[in-house]
């Protein structure tokens, strides 16, 4: 039996819906028990369904000794289709990045603040695992933070307000498009970590070719050179991650890129509908993936999890349906940002979103169909 856990944390509610196996005819719920805060158990006693525990995205503010517990489950006749709505505990630490404010100051993975607070790190290449900087107690990088799209707009409007204060001053300048890296710094954004190879330690483990960054050991692509901003970037899915003397690595992936920019948008514009654009695998015909942010900060549960709840996760309806994004397109305008990706980028990011929603219960994986292929298929994008 699959079920599918949901934390409404601005209502204080957890909705869960059960899907059985096969399509039953009215069944009578099934009995509740709250054995944790954080569990739930429904029992029955036909054979068809058996005993099924469910582990909550958060805690439920149920008593176990509650006498109307089975007030909170109803059964949708002729499906099987079992639905519950729980009341949570509420707390303002919950809020996660629901919260417009904190989403606005979201850490993003192997940020300035995540880099520094390491004793020592070091950025290998993904390829072949040769190292190509490293940051320890003999040679410590300065890391720098890369302004996000809404910082510079804000910085922007503030300029435009305040023209006559230029007390402020870094050694970043502030404007976005005329950063540099300083020698034995990096400069840590959503995607890319930006470097100057013009460091002698540097020379040794990369070099540029046609603009392109390659690791000298397996000459793989790990970045470019942004001609635009003059800016030596690498990006963060070819390199893994290595912190204080561990031995484990770190892995930065791919559709990675897509939820930092969705997360962008958001800041920056407001907008929550984007299309990204790449060429196949052959680089002969254009793909195109229209994602709709429909929810943020969201805690989930899946039956196939183990008890691991998802956290601060976008919710999120996705098509690669023509005929609908077409559709979209010309309903809402401007209100859909267009971007091009690799096909790494690309690639990872559909089968991000497909790999989730193929663990939904069927009856909650979409909405609607038009001619052509599927309508809106729900999924959800997070670390």
């Amino acid at each position: 039996m699959d079920y599918f856990a949901e934390d409404h944390t601005r209502i204080g509610s957890i909705s869960i819906i059960v899907e059985p196996q096969t399509q039953t005819q009215t069944l009578s719920p099934p009995t509740l028990t709250i054995t944790s805060p954080t569990k739930v158990k429904l029992t029955s006693f036909k054979a068809d369904f058996p005993d099924l525990t469910i582990d909550l995205p958060c805690e439920t503010s149920l008593s176990p000794q509650r006498a109307d517990l089975q007030s909170f489950v109803s059964v949708k006749p002729n499906s099987g289709i079992i639905s519950l709505k729980l009341p949570t505990v509420t707390s303002s630490n919950s809020r996660g990045k629901s919260s417009m404010n904190t989403l606005m100051h979201y850490d993003y993975r192997w940020s300035s603040k995540h880099l520094k607070s390491l004793e020592s790190y070091s950025l290998h290449c993904r390829d072949c695992n040769s190292l190509i900087l490293q940051s320890d107690s003999t040679q410590k990088l300065q890391v720098y933070e890369m302004p996000s799209e809404s910082w510079a707009e804000l910085m922007d409007f503030w300029h435009c307000h305040k023209p006559h204060d230029h007390s402020h001053s870094n050694q970043i300048l502030t404007d976005k498009f005329k950063l540099q890296t300083p020698a034995n710094s990096i400069i840590s954004a959503h995607y890319y970590i930006t470097v100057n190879l013009e460091d002698r330690n540097l020379q040794r483990t990369l070099h540029k070719s046609d603009n392109q960054i390659l690791c000298s050991q397996c000459q793989s692509v790990l970045g470019k050179y942004d001609t635009s901003n003059h800016l030596d970037m690498l990006l963060k899915w070819k390199c893994t991650l290595r912190a204080n003397g561990d031995q484990k690595q770190h892995s930065f992936e791919p559709y990675m890129f897509v939820y930092y920019t969705l997360l962008d948008m958001l800041n920056s514009s407001g907008l929550r509908l984007m299309q990204f654009r790449s060429m196949n695998s052959d680089g002969h015909q254009e793909v195109t993936l229209l994602i709709w942010v429909f929810n943020t900060g969201v805690n989930y549960t899946l039956s196939d999890h183990s008890g691991s709840t998802c956290r601060d996760s976008l919710k999120v309806y996705y098509t690669t349906t023509d005929a609908l994004i077409s559709q979209e397109r010309q309903a809402r305008g401007d209100q859909i940002e267009t971007m091009d990706v690799s096909w790494a980028v690309y690639s990872d990011t559909l089968e991000r979103v497909r790999s989730v929603n193929a663990r939904l219960p069927r009856c909650v994986r979409g909405m609607g169909n038009v001619p052509g292929g599927d309508g809106w298929l729900m999924s959800f994008l997070g670390e």
